[in-house]
């Protein structure tokens, strides 16, 4: 989950996400909920405050501390991930290695599951990711 912070704003939106992310286990699920990876801030490549969480996830991912093959990432919408094309594909390609699905919990009225190794999935993550940038 992440949510940008702007001047004299407070970051509300995680909540919000989380909630979403929820209520899409109903029909794609069950899902076994881990931690949440939390940042606040701007993921673009303008970004000036790191982003731990997004770091860890994608340690997590590339090492396989995330889980077995078949889990699930969980997104409330695709730029909430990265802003930064290269380093969105890296979570993808981590994804792909792996074999994590992710799902979108803002694609449709309960979101869509994509799966990094099918070719019109990753084209559709990748493009989504492109396209935040």
């Amino acid at each position: 989950m992440r949510v940008s912070k702007g001047k004299g704003r407070t970051a509300r939106s995680i909540t919000d996400q989380h909630t979403a992310n929820l209520a899409a286990e109903l029909e794609h699920g069950p899902w076994t909920w881990g931690e949440p990876y939390k940042d606040t801030g701007s993921a673009s490549k303008y970004a000036t405050k790191a982003r731990d969480d997004f770091e860890r996830l994608l340690a997590d991912l590339t090492s396989g501390a995330f889980g077995e093959p078949g889990d699930v990432l969980v997104l409330w919408v695709i730029s909430r991930l990265a802003r930064e094309t290269g380093r969105g594909v890296a979570l993808i390609d981590a994804c792909e290695a792996r074999g994590y699905l992710v799902h979108v919990t803002s694609e449709g009225e309960s979101g869509r599951t994509y799966d990094a190794r099918n070719y019109a999935d990753r084209y559709s993550l990748v493009t989504g990711i492109a396209e935040a940038e």
